[in-house]
């Protein structure tokens, strides 16, 4: 069996213990719930398309996170694993979900123009995927989804702004045009689409992405992963796999001073406790340096909420919910 589901394997006479003896033995791996492939069996889209062919229903569609997993991203948080999660399926609204066990199933309208064909698997087309994922996720990751897909070239913010403003009094339209309004093909990673909805959410100025900073001779020093040009301030997220060996670390400060020294750039480094920590302390930090250099909020309100933030993460160890402020922050 190259890939299976864990009904063939109690077929042919395994038990559980056995599976899972073979799973730690890496003889076999975990695919999605329920289904699994042999260890010889690459990770690939044909895998996927073949393992999700084996449990979807003729009548039901691939959507949201596993159609984007089918066409080879990834937009699930850092930590969480697509084996983990269950199979997402459509069905017309005419059609009663399926129940079956490692899936969940929504009705929704599928017009032909919104459905693809992958590798023999009837999935949303990827503007419509990015789309779904930007109304019915999170905020966060609503946002690292958008940007996954536009930063992939899978679609344009012209193509999402002109189906999402044909969708009127339809649920989650005014959150997706929310999401919509931050979303930006720079961000390289989940999390520095993260960063960046900390930064906006926190009503600073909207930053830049991918920011090139070059030497007093012109030539280039590396990019800045998002920033605001015009007060000379950036920001990166340092804790991306890759970024935390000794070398890595060394080329990564290098680079930063050359920054600092070469084009007057004052930065501040996200890590993982402030991002998926209290994230008050960031946007004060962040905000400091862009009142420093010449930053003029539009409504004082805006560093008053940032000072009750800070305070409340700090007496209670929970995330700040950030609101509104007035008509935002100008640049």
């Amino acid at each position: 069996m190259e890939i299976f589901t864990y009904a063939h394997w109690r077929a042919r006479g395994l038990s559980k213990r056995a599976l899972e003896r073979a799973l730690d033995a890496g003889v076999v791996w975990r695919v999605l719930k329920s289904v699994y492939a042999d260890g010889s069996v690459p990770d690939c889209l044909d895998t996927r398309a073949r393992a999700i062919g084996l449990v979807r229903p003729r009548e039901t569609a691939i959507g949201r996170e596993t159609a984007a997993w089918l066409a080879g991203l990834d937009v699930l948080p850092p930590g969480s694993s697509i084996v983990d999660e269950p199979i997402r399926l459509l069905v017309p609204p005419d059609v009663t979900p399926p129940r079956l066990p490692g899936c969940r199933s929504y009705q929704a309208p599928l017009p032909d123009s919104d459905l693809v064909e992958d590798r023999g698997v009837l999935r949303t087309s990827d503007l419509r995927t990015a789309l779904d994922l930007g109304r019915f996720c999170p905020r966060e990751q609503a946002v690292a989804s958008l940007d996954a897909f536009l930063h992939a070239g899978r679609a344009t913010l012209v193509e999402l702004w002109q189906r999402a403003s044909a969708l009127v009094r339809v649920r989650n339209c005014r959150i997706l045009r929310a999401n919509l309004a931050v979303a930006d093909a720079g961000a390289e990673s989940y999390a520095e689409s993260v960063l960046r909805v900390v930064y906006v959410d926190g009503n600073l100025p909207r930053p830049q992405t991918q920011i090139p900073v070059t030497d007093r001779s012109g030539g280039l020093i590396g990019y800045l992963d998002m920033g605001w040009h015009r007060y000379r301030v950036g920001s990166e997220y340092n804790g991306e796999a890759g970024h935390d060996s000794d070398d890595q670390a060394r080329h990564d400060e290098r680079r930063r001073m050359a920054m600092r020294r070469e084009d007057d750039w004052d930065l501040v480094v996200a890590r993982k406790g402030d991002l998926w920590g209290r994230r008050a302390a960031l946007v004060e930090r962040t905000a400091h340096l862009l009142l420093d250099a010449g930053w003029s909020p539009s409504d004082t309100a805006i560093l008053e909420q940032i000072a009750r933030a800070v305070e409340f993460e700090a007496r209670t160890g929970q995330q700040w919910r950030w609101m509104p402020v007035g008509s935002g922050a100008a640049a």
